[in-house]
């Protein structure tokens, strides 16, 4: 997993990548590399300050499919970095005229559909680059639940955003607690017997 700084690490190392505000939306919000791939301009409300997962892109056929399961098609609250990052994507988008006949979010720089393959070969270059931990992709997604969970976001919150099909599936992905929610957990007991 990625702690806070070493994605920090990354998206400074990346801020002339076109690829950054896929990295900065991946971890701020813990959307699926498939929800990421299928996300469109439709789906996304910039003054809100939301998204809506409304599809997938399923690997194997190379196109847009329906959301893994019900609680997949949700809607996500942006932070105010991975809104900024989308407002500087589509001025880029718009720039470059890259954003293609399906109104996707992240395309190729010929207006397609970024596939998982390229984006997982980015991931590993580039993380081999910085010294980050060689991991998946889909790690990111992990980052972004750890670092949700070890800042007090409830689990069952973290369940939704997430698009689990039950908070149990989040509890045994992410049920494992780190040394500092421990000691957090410790410390708040003692100040309710003081």
């Amino acid at each position: 997993m990625l702690t806070p700084e070493q994605a920090k690490h990354l998206f400074d190392a990346l801020h002339d990548d076109r690829l950054l505000p896929l990295y900065v939306v991946a971890i701020h919000t813990g959307l699926r590399q498939g929800e990421l791939l299928a996300l469109r301009w439709s789906d996304v409300d910039l003054e809100a300050g939301t998204l809506t997962v409304t599809g997938t892109l399923d690997r194997k056929i190379r196109q847009r499919t329906d959301p893994k399961t019900d609680k997949s098609r949700r809607s996500v609250p942006l932070t105010p970095q991975a809104k900024e990052a989308l407002q500087v994507h589509q001025v880029r988008q718009n720039l470059e005229g890259t954003q293609g006949n399906d109104d996707l979010v992240f395309t190729s720089t010929r207006s397609t559909a970024l596939y998982d393959s390229n984006i997982r070969k980015h991931w590993h270059r580039v993380s081999a680059n910085l010294g980050l931990p060689s991991m998946p992709w889909h790690n990111l997604r992990h980052s972004a639940a750890t670092i949700m969970l070890a800042q007090g976001v409830p689990i069952e919150v973290v369940s939704r955003v997430f698009g689990h099909a039950s908070i149990r599936i989040t509890a045994d992905i992410y049920g494992h607690v780190s040394p500092e929610t421990n000691r957090q957990a410790a410390d708040a007991m003692a100040k309710a017997f003081r």
